[in-house]
């Protein structure tokens, strides 16, 4: 198996344990950061999931705390 697809079955096997995790323990920027990550991913070509409800949940924290500073 080559590194990009074992990374990807890691990121889909772990990707639940997001939903468990205290937003307060979170790196500062988090919710700002992956999804700019995985936007990046995908203008990759790499097929990353995004109808996961726990991807949706950081992408509506990430536009909360950018409304702040607009």
């Amino acid at each position: 198996m080559d590194s990009c697809a074992t990374g990807m079955k890691f990121f889909k096997e772990n990707l639940y344990k997001l939903q468990d995790e205290n937003p307060e323990h979170m790196p500062i920027g988090f919710e700002i950061t992956f999804p700019s990550l995985l936007d990046l991913a995908r203008s990759l070509d790499v097929e990353v999931p995004d109808e996961s409800p726990i991807l949706k949940n950081i992408i509506a924290m990430r536009d909360v705390k950018l409304k702040k500073y607009k």
